[in-house]
């Protein structure tokens, strides 16, 4: 910065000196004085295109300096990128558990998903005004069956699921009271089978089964 400051500086002392022009061709001869200061104004002259051409350079480098290093920009980008793809693929859980419990994707009244880390949700019990709160994590999804029925002409699914520990809790209509705890539950697949099953993929990959407790 303090060099830049000389060199203007120096420029406009520089452009403040006359500088004199060659007379045309034909005029009078120049007298060894005019010749002395036209010498000396191109002589300035120079000096002054000098200076600008050092400062054009002085200014180039800093531009080139300030400018992105685009590698590294386009590395963090493909980072940013990467995490609102993962994040993409963690909203798959949500709408995978709203189409097991009500066969839709985004429900009006959808499960409401309580401990995410332990795959925990809590849905309604429109039959006898209760909530029932399943632990999916637990839920042993490789030994369940799929029992078929008939409601008229259309077949429906209920999913038998046990697990080591309890699996299915009715709560009060306070959500935290306890009425019942069961290790094992027969839970209505309202949706499409093959979608159901897709479904319960998507959250038993992401609910890897849990151990029992141990009892200390």
């Amino acid at each position: 910065m303090r060099r830049d400051a000389r060199l203007h500086a120096n420029v406009r002392r520089c452009s403040a000196i006359p500088v004199a022009l060659r007379p045309p061709d034909g005029a009078a001869a120049e007298a060894p004085e005019e010749r002395g200061q036209r010498a000396g104004g191109d002589r300035n002259m120079q000096i002054h295109d000098g200076m600008w051409t050092i400062l054009d350079r002085m200014r180039d480098r800093n531009r080139a300096r300030r400018l992105p290093r685009w590698p590294a920009v386009a590395a963090v980008l493909a980072a940013v990128a990467g995490n609102v793809s993962h994040t993409r693929a963690d909203d798959v859980f949500p709408q995978a558990v709203n189409y097991v419990f009500t066969g839709q994707v985004a429900p009006a009244d959808a499960p409401e998903i309580v401990d995410r880390k332990n795959c925990v949700v809590v849905v309604t019990d429109p039959r006898y005004k209760r909530y029932a709160r399943y632990y999916l994590g637990r839920f042993k999804l490789d030994s369940a069956r799929y029992n078929k029925r008939y409601s008229g002409s259309r077949a429906v699914y209920d999913l038998d699921v046990q697990g080591d520990d309890v699996i299915l809790e009715y709560l009060a209509p306070d959500k935290s009271t306890v009425l019942q705890a069961y290790k094992s539950a027969q839970i209505p697949l309202p949706g499409d089978f093959d979608s159901t099953q897709k479904a319960l993929k998507i959250v038993s990959d992401s609910c890897k089964a849990e151990g029992p407790k141990a009892p200390f």
